[in-house]
């Protein structure tokens, strides 16, 4: 299980999956479940990535 976790796949897929199942009962329709389900998976990604892209310059300086 911890040798799986370290990869960004199941972490991706989970917090999809659970961002579907709550904005799914939250709202009652796939439509919500498929907003609930991008906004985590944007909610995971994009720090890391915000943080690549202020940090990587950094060094060229």
């Amino acid at each position: 299980m911890a040798m799986g976790m370290i990869s960004p796949g199941p972490v991706v897929i989970t917090a999809s999956f659970v961002g579907y199942l709550v904005a799914a009962r939250l709202g009652g329709s796939l439509l919500e479940g498929f907003w609930g389900s991008l906004a985590s998976t944007i909610g995971i990604l994009l720090p890391s990535f915000l943080l690549v892209l202020i940090v990587a310059p950094i060094p060229i300086r």
